[in-house]
């Protein structure tokens, strides 16, 4: 924990949730290669330029997409090059993620719309450790985001199929990720989807922050009323605890919740995986969105 490498994770361990890691999943694994790709990406270990000029296998840790600059570490591979932005393969990484969550979202909003009566929230006891103080309450679950409304609409924002932010709600350049809207009670959800490094989670959520809130103001002073959720998907696979937090708050069940932050991932870890191998080649022709299959 105290080598500067190696011991690197245990400065963001807190900002994200530990990935759930089963012996069967181990065990069967498809691609064992995906897997020490994680694990190496984890402690700083990946044969980036940096670490094969470090271990004197080459003779300049320059990057070899954007040689001007002198940076070739996992990092600026995986999150900060200006000619991988450029090309579009962060971008491609973001709308697969993205792309995962679509489908499940799309599905509650639409079995919420058709609702005809909402059960009451489920009160659960908050049971008390042995020895600790206080007494057994009953505890209600997080608030149903969508319970407001029955006439939810959503659209969702990909760099090559971009959406108009709706007029009826206010006049904007802006485009959230995700767009959730009820007409009848005059409320908006945002969704924000970021892919920073692990160790930027914080520091993304604080610029995400700073960039809507002026859209937020815009929101309220045309008399709705708004949410936004900011969503952290840290690029080694490891996501930040929003994304449960924001499907507890949407409706999703805990099995659902479980499954569909496994799917969100393992799509970012493969994701990131194809653009590490790539990272040598000058070209990146356009790729279709990854799906989990």
């Amino acid at each position: 924990m105290t080598l500067a490498q190696q011991g690197g994770w245990t400065e963001w361990r807190n900002n994200v949730k530990p990935r759930d890691l089963k012996w069967k999943d181990l065990i069967f694994l498809k691609n064992p290669k995906i897997f020490s790709h994680y694990i190496n990406a984890s402690i700083t270990t990946l044969p980036t330029s940096k670490q094969l000029h470090l271990w004197g296998y080459i003779p300049s840790p320059n990057c070899p997409l954007c040689e001007d600059n002198k940076r070739g570490t996992l990092m600026h591979i995986f999150s900060n090059c200006p000619v991988a932005l450029a090309q579009g393969r962060y971008s491609w990484r973001h709308d697969s993620v993205l792309k995962c969550f679509e489908a499940p979202l799309l599905k509650r909003i639409k079995e919420h719309n058709e609702e005809k009566h909402r059960p009451a929230p489920r009160q659960l006891i908050r049971f008390v450790k042995p020895g600790a103080k206080g007494t057994a309450a009953a505890a209600v679950r997080p608030p149903n985001l969508l319970g407001k409304a029955q006439d939810w609409k959503c659209l969702v924002d990909y760099k090559d199929n971009s959406f108009t932010f709706p007029t009826v709600i206010c006049i904007t350049n802006l485009r959230p990720d995700i767009v959730l809207w009820s007409e009848e009670t005059k409320t908006v959800i945002l969704i924000e989807l970021t892919c920073p490094s692990e160790e930027n989670i914080q520091q993304a959520k604080t610029r995400k922050s700073a960039r809507y809130l002026p859209l937020l103001q815009l929101i309220k002073d045309n008399g709705w009323s708004v949410s936004l959720r900011l969503l952290e998907a840290g690029v080694r696979g490891l996501l930040s605890f929003s994304f449960s937090h924001c499907f507890h708050e949407l409706g999703f069940s805990n099995a659902l919740n479980r499954n569909l932050c496994k799917v969100v991932e393992t799509t970012v870890s493969r994701c990131s995986y194809i653009i590490f191998h790539a990272h040598k080649q000058k070209t990146w022709a356009k790729q279709q969105l990854f799906i989990l299959r």
